[in-house]
C-alpha cells in the first residue's frame, strides 16, 4: 500500500576542498531535521482457506537525516574529474 507522508525538512551543510597543484580532496557533512510521518491501514479477507479478515497497518516516521561524503580528483584546464563516496543515515 502507498503511504502519503506530510511534514517538513531543513538543515545545513559544511564542507571543504584542498587543492595541491592539479590534485584535490574534499568532503561534506550535512545534518537535517525531518519531521516527516505518515500511516496507512488496509483490511482484506483471506479466501484460500477460511474466510478470515486481516488488517495491515503501516507507519513511517523520521526525525533526522545525516550524510557524509569524501571526494578526490584532478583539476584540468576546463574540467574537474573526481570520484566521490559516502554514507547517508536516517
Amino acid at each position: 500500500q502507498r503511504i502519503k507522508s506530510n511534514g517538513f525538512s531543513g538543515g545545513g551543510t559544511v564542507g571543504y576542498n584542498y587543492q595541491k597543484d592539479k590534485f584535490f580532496v574534499g568532503g561534506e557533512f550535512d545534518f537535517g531535521a525531518n519531521r516527516i510521518n505518515g500511516s496507512a491501514s488496509t483490511t482484506g479477507t483471506y479466501t484460500s482457506f477460511l474466510p478470515l479478515d486481516f488488517t495491515i497497518e503501516q507507519t513511517v516516521k523520521t526525525d533526522w537525516m545525516m550524510t557524509a561524503r569524501h571526494r578526490g580528483g584532478i583539476a584540468l584546464k576546463k574540467a574537474l574529474l573526481y570520484v566521490t563516496g559516502g554514507v547517508a543515515v536516517t
